[in-house]
């Protein structure tokens, strides 16, 4: 198993494998029906929707023409679509977290066959929507353009010339997909100039697909370049490269007529496209097979590829074929790129970077949700860091592998912020000397963003279809505990809540944070898809904010009050005082609106940071009142006398409260003025208050991520954590209720 994997499975975020299917069971085994939760996904695949094909106001003829390319493309692509409903119909395993087994095993199997197969629907549906402008006249293209871009700006002064042969002087022998588009502003001079490379699987795409780019790049200053190049399975991969490299150099030798800079050249390409960027910019060969060298290359930008590492996708491929017993598909990476594995190696960019080669800075953007594009960007940018080279990284959240290529371009896009910083750095940087010249102080690339392969899954996500609760505040609760402070507090209603029945708790300390909905926890929205499964009790939230003086500023998701407010005395002292902030004033207050079970044992509370050891101490005080904790890179740390709570467990009798633990190894590492203490390592304080919980026989489980200090980790297995906790709740006794509850297991109660 590659590093990447085990990475993943120890933090609880990669597909755990399951044994693999016999030979004798993929022969006898029917065909599995798609579920219905699926249909949306996969259905759409190889169509145009009616919102884009009304429009156009199709001929007859041209119906037709749709109608076969959609069968021709369904046709094509039949293995690879069939896979995708096997996978809809496999129950895949789930993650594992801590040491849990069991039915935990399965606990986010749906929530991860969407993501998975809608980021595998969206590359296929792409790749089909690109050929469609084949068959409009010139105007339907324009307005197709507008219906599948509604964002696109107007072009504004602009000289664009297009189909300009790169590989022939005679522009009426030339072949289609040896041609470049040249977008420049009007009376552009010695700009610099971005060269893009469509992606496609190398089979299809065009350079007319540039998105929102020509005139987001015109606006800062460049001339933009995009090209073709010929497809397989007409021509081998090497051709496709040598292609690539032949279309530079015309635009070394030619863009100066048009307004650029010969010597600041970037180039840059989105899946397949970065495949092809990645390669010209390590193996010097095919630029030098054109009278170039790579050091005419300012910098390289990568979107999205999968193969930078060949032998490794097709490794983590072909297991997940073979795990699941799937068909493996009949034009994979293993087919386009030789069936070799010497091949392989040599059309990966990881085999060719190395030092004093001129390779130039690489921006890696990737979607941080893709393990595939994850796992390959980082293992492109660990090599080029390994060999000394800048390598900048940067995992666009929320989006999608079409998306992330769409969204390039937008002005409110993070994407689009980190590539024009990189660009304007690589700008204001001397011009690289040639191999062999006389070097000047090179730095070496920061480490990655421990952080930056942590998102969201759909579970924290607003669900079309799932009831929304309504969050109701803020609400103002004045302190006798703390006198002269004041607590804001929000309540989460959800749309189940019914008077006449109990409902359970959940309270969450540093309420702004919990609830922010461009937040790292959304804990609303976590609320409303497990609540709406059924897979843990209807629960009224409670968001609650630290105590303040009236005169003192609210916290926010940017200022959470440690300097401000009386955070550090409620959150980290270790009395009784918090604890009877939340059972004497808080429930009194909600009793009165809400019908709230009166059982300790639905009673559950939680946090980050400072705001998990005052759950923690809550609970400890007053487990009459609360018996389920979440934590939350807790800091159970020497802040003020924290890091004894091992002891005081180890001391005392159990008591009957269930713990969920979550940190990372980057967590704060305790140093102060370069002195390491343990008491101050919040990581190590972590573990010790595992073991002791779990030595003492308490209902503890655990998540160690390589997090830093925060809530990307903790917020991308909220939803896995909330299972566990509430994994006892209520079972309903409707006879006809089919929906599955793998966590409505029999759960042993510890009193």
């Amino acid at each position: 198993m590659s590093t990447w994997q085990w990475f993943a499975a120890w933090t609880g975020l990669a597909l755990c494998l399951a044994p693999a299917a016999t030979g004798a069971d993929k022969e006898s085994r029917p065909p599995e029906k798609v579920p219905d939760w699926a249909k949306p996904i996969l259905e759409p695949i190889g169509h145009l929707p009616a919102s884009v094909q009304d429009p156009l106001n199709l001929t007859v003829e041209q119906k037709q023409q749709l109608a076969r390319l959609e069968k021709e493309f369904r046709d094509q692509n039949r293995e690879a679509l069939d896979r995708l409903d096997h996978e809809a119909a496999a129950p895949p395993p789930g993650p594992v977290i801590g040491g849990e087994a069991g039915p935990y095993l399965r606990m986010r199997r749906r929530a991860r066959q969407a993501e998975h197969l809608r980021q595998e629907a969206q590359k296929l549906q792409h790749d089909f929507e690109a050929q469609v402008p084949r068959l409009l006249t010139a105007e339907q293209k324009k307005k197709y353009a507008e219906l599948t871009e509604p964002s696109r700006p107007d072009a504004r002064a602009q000289e664009v010339k297009r189909n300009l042969p790169y590989a022939t002087k005679d522009a009426t022998k030339a072949d289609e997909h040896q041609m470049l588009d040249v977008y420049a502003p009007a009376n552009a001079r010695n700009l610099p100039v971005v060269f893009w490379i469509h992606g496609g699987g190398w089979q299809t795409g065009d350079k007319a697909e540039v998105q929102l780019k020509p005139q987001a790049f015109l606006d800062k200053g460049f001339v933009f370049v995009s090209t073709n190049y010929r497809l397989w399975p007409s021509v081998e991969m090497g051709i496709i490269v040598r292609d690539v490299a032949r279309s530079i150099r015309w635009v070394h030798d030619h863009i100066a007529e048009y307004g650029g800079d010969p010597e600041r050249l970037f180039i840059m390409g989105h899946s397949a496209g970065a495949q092809l960027a990645a390669l010209i910019c390590t193996d010097e060969r095919y630029l030098q097979a054109e009278g170039l060298s790579l050091a005419v290359i300012k910098g390289c930008v990568l979107v999205d590829g999968d193969t930078y590492d060949i032998p490794a996708i097709i490794e983590t491929a072909e297991t997940r074929w073979r795990v699941h017993g799937l068909p493996r598909a009949k034009f994979g990476h293993r087919e386009k790129f030789g069936n070799d594995p010497a091949k392989f190696r040599d059309f990966s960019a990881v085999t060719h970077v190395a030092k004093g080669k001129d390779i130039p800075p690489f921006l890696i953007l990737y979607v941080a949700g893709h393990p595939d594009t994850s796992a390959q960007a980082l293992r492109l940018a660990n090599v080029l860091k390994d060999a000394g080279l800048p390598a900048t990284l940067f995992g666009a959240q929320e989006t999608t592998h079409a998306r992330i290529n769409a969204d390039l371009g937008k002005p409110d896009d993070p994407a689009t912020k980190v590539l024009f910083g990189f660009l304007d750095k690589a700008l204001k940087t001397e011009p690289r000397r040639p191999a062999g010249a006389p070097a000047g102080r090179s730095s070496t690339p920061a480490a990655p963003n421990p952080d930056s392969q942590y998102r969201l899954g759909p579970d924290s996500l607003a669900q079309e279809g799932v009831p929304k609760g309504v969050i109701r505040g803020p609400y103002t609760l004045p302190s006798a505990v703390y006198p002269g402070t004041q607590h804001t507090y929000w309540v989460y209603v959800p749309a189940q809540y019914d008077p006449a029945v109990p409902a359970a708790l959940m309270v969450y300390q540093d309420g702004q944070a919990f609830k922010d909905e461009a937040g790292d926890m959304r804990a609303q929205n976590v609320m409303d898809n497990l609540i709406y499964r059924r897979e843990i009790p209807v629960m009224i939230g409670v968001f609650i904010n630290p105590g303040r003086r009236p005169d003192q500023p609210e916290p926010t998701p940017g200022n959470w009050g440690d300097r401000d407010t009386n955070r550090p005395t409620e959150y980290n002292t270790l009395d009784d005082r918090y604890a009877r902030v939340i059972t004497e004033e808080l429930l009194p207050a909600l009793r009165k609106e809400y019908h709230l079970s009166a059982d300790p044992a639905m009673h559950g509370i939680g946090g980050s940071s400072s705001g998990a050891i005052a759950a923690f101490t809550v609970a400890w005080e007053r487990p009459d009142q609360f018996r389920k904790v979440l934590s939350n890179v807790g800091s159970f740390v020497n802040l003020r006398g924290g890091h004894v709570y091992p002891e005081r467990v180890w001391a005392s009798a159990r008591k009957p409260i269930r713990v969920f633990l979550c940190d990372g190894r980057n967590d704060n590492r305790g140093l102060r003025n370069g002195v390491y203490d343990e008491k101050l390592d919040w990581f190590y304080q972590n573990v010790r208050l595992m073991k002791a919980l779990t030595e003492k026989g308490y209902d503890v489980n655990y998540a160690w991520g390589m997090n830093r200090h925060g809530q990307k980790f903790g917020g991308a297995i909220l939803p896995e954590m909330m299972r566990w906790l509430w994994r006892d709740g209520p079972v309903s006794t409707d006879p006809n209720d089919q929906v599955e509850r793998s966590f409505r297991q029999p759960a042993e109660k510890r009193e």
